[in-house]
């Protein structure tokens, strides 16, 4: 069992989507949110599947930037950032704000969205109702997101200089995200020209 834990890795707790979930796979994969920025990936698992890796084990794992010194120094603080006391309190507390904020407004303008998040990811569900979350289903999303009305929510967020991740048109929402560094006044900012954005769609 293999998780990617490239966007889940960090976002929610120390122990991204495997202590969520209180699964421990196998391998995971983790990056960007590792580093908080800084350019490194890693790879770790069980200690019989990490064994085959060389130097110990015959399969080869290289890398241009392995071990680069400036790049582990940033983890590493990084790390040391994420362990602080109330670190993930905080993100929760902003990402309750956000998420709870987003849904009142698509409710008071009768957008037909809805948005779903965990720590600090989360993407709005443009055709979807209230009534409809948990959101779980890969399938389901696919056949009832409606990326047009995704498209001019992005173009009309812009316009209102909040940038959301815009990755074109697609089957499913792209996904968005803050992180330590936003403020509970940087959420109610967000909310405030996510109003006006919602109010124009």
């Amino acid at each position: 069992l293999i998780f990617d834990e490239v966007l889940s890795g960090f976002r929610m707790g120390p122990g991204g989507g495997q202590e969520y979930l209180g699964i421990t796979p196998d391998l995971t994969c983790l990056s960007k949110a590792l580093g908080c920025g800084m350019p490194i990936a890693a790879i770790g698992g069980k200690r019989e599947v990490m064994e085959v890796l060389t130097p110990v084990g015959k399969t080869v794992v290289s890398g241009t930037y392995n071990a680069h010194a400036l790049v582990v120094m940033g983890t590493l603080a990084a790390l040391e950032e994420m362990r602080r006391p109330g670190f993930y309190q905080g993100i929760n507390a902003l990402a309750h704000r956000l998420y709870g904020g987003i849904n009142e407004i698509l409710t008071r303008r009768k957008v037909r969205a809805v948005c779903q998040g965990l720590g600090a990811r989360f993407g709005i569900f443009f055709g979807f109702e209230q009534e409809d979350v948990p959101i779980t289903d890969f399938r389901t999303v696919v056949s009832r997101f409606d990326a047009d009305l995704d498209q001019r929510f992005v173009r009309l967020a812009f316009q209102g200089q909040l940038f959301l991740h815009d990755g074109g048109r697609r089957l499913v929402p792209k996904h968005h995200g803050f992180s330590s560094a936003h403020t509970m006044g940087d959420i109610e900012d967000t909310l405030d020209r996510l109003d006006s954005a919602f109010a124009a769609l």
